[in-house]
């Protein structure tokens, strides 16, 4: 068990670097490899989604997203699903709040498409240290306000 998990977390540990391994691969070469691994790499994700580590579950939010900006009409329900039960049974404020964030965004996912740095898959937000939470928050706030009488806290 130990080994499938040391396997799951070096997988999506890697995942960037092999995305960006050679700088000449451009953006549609990298999503003809996501495309060509679909499978496994969702399945790694919903592995990682069971994790206990708040650094292997926050990763594994942001790249998630990026799956869904770049492939909206790929199936992603599976993901979607344990985004869900983080919502409700994540060990900690802060992971049940990024999972309410990220489930909120995976359903509304048109309020992603102001997100550059999720469309660019080759480029890791982490070293840019790219605030998506922060942005996630303030973007959801904003609708939400925007909504006006159409919210429900409106109402």
């Amino acid at each position: 068990m130990k080994t499938k998990n040391l396997v799951t977390i070096l997988m999506v540990a890697a995942l960037p670097v092999l995305l960006n391994a050679q700088p000449s691969v451009s953006d549609q070469q990298v999503k003809n490899n996501v495309e060509k691994k679909w499978s496994r790499i969702v399945k790694a994700y919903a592995d990682c989604l069971e994790k206990q580590n708040e650094g292997i579950l926050e990763t594994s939010f942001v790249w998630i997203l990026q799956l869904k900006v770049n492939f909206p009409e790929k199936d992603l329900s599976l993901l979607e699903n344990k985004i869900d039960m983080l919502v409700l049974s994540g060990k900690s404020e802060n992971i049940r709040y990024k999972a309410f964030l990220v489930s909120t965004f995976m359903k509304k996912a048109d309020w992603l498409q102001d997100f550059d740095y999720l469309k660019n898959m080759r480029e890791s937000v982490y070293e840019k240290n790219t605030p998506v939470f922060e942005d996630l928050t303030k973007v959801m706030l904003a609708k939400v306000i925007k909504n006006g009488e159409r919210s429900v806290a409106v109402q």
